[in-house]
């Protein structure tokens, strides 16, 4: 489970043989959301608004990165 990114007190991970669609976990504190990788929708999970607009961006900034760690762990 390998983190891909950090920032502002978040973390971003991508699993192995995760379930559909491409997505990653975005954990902040005790709150925890998986985001769309396509869309940078909530999928499931909460987290305060700030955390989660923050965890958005980080997303759309670092989106190659997102998906070349979904791609590599989920052939």
């Amino acid at each position: 489970m390998p983190c891909i990114g950090s920032a502002d007190g978040l973390t971003f991970y991508v699993y192995a043989d995760d379930h559909n669609p491409p997505h990653l976990h975005a954990y902040c504190g005790d709150d925890s959301v998986l985001i769309s990788l396509a869309s940078g929708k909530v999928i499931a999970g909460t987290m305060k608004v700030a955390k989660l607009e923050q965890a958005q961006r980080w997303l759309a900034d670092n989106r190659r990165v997102a998906q070349a760690a979904w791609n590599r762990l989920n052939p």
